[in-house]
């Protein structure tokens, strides 16, 4: 897999070959080991640390009509949803874009002639 910070304090860590259940268990396990170095922070310092990690999981979706870039916006897309989520529900959380909510299409300024704002993108929800 690789791993790359892609604004601020979020992070996207891509994982070829890798089932949305083999995902969520990794995500557990890295939110599980960043508690315990927490907590080991706060036994050596005075300073308890609060810093928190909530992580968001999607599946690349094959039977997606879209490929190439916008395919991987809209996983992105989802994977943020759901992190945004995460971090509603509070600290340490880890939820997933499932395949049964409403997907989620990512729509290029340039397909519609309407639009405005050169290489912005728009979100649509759609039916399952």
């Amino acid at each position: 897999g690789q791993a790359g910070r892609i604004g601020g304090d979020e992070f996207l860590v891509v994982l070829p070959e890798t089932a949305i259940e083999e995902g969520e268990a990794l995500a557990h396990r890295i939110v599980a080991a960043f508690q315990c170095e927490l907590a080991r922070a706060a036994f050596s310092t005075e300073v308890c640390p609060s810093p928190s990690l909530s992580i968001g999981v999607a599946e690349l979706d094959t039977d997606e009509e879209s490929s190439g870039p916008r395919r991987e916006r809209e996983l992105i897309f989802r994977a943020d949803a759901a992190l945004y989520e995460a971090k509603e529900r509070g600290k340490a959380q880890v939820r997933s874009a499932l395949p049964s909510v409403p997907r989620v299409r990512v729509v290029d300024a340039d397909d519609s002639p309407a639009a405005t704002g050169g290489g912005l993108a728009t979100v649509e929800a759609q039916d399952a």
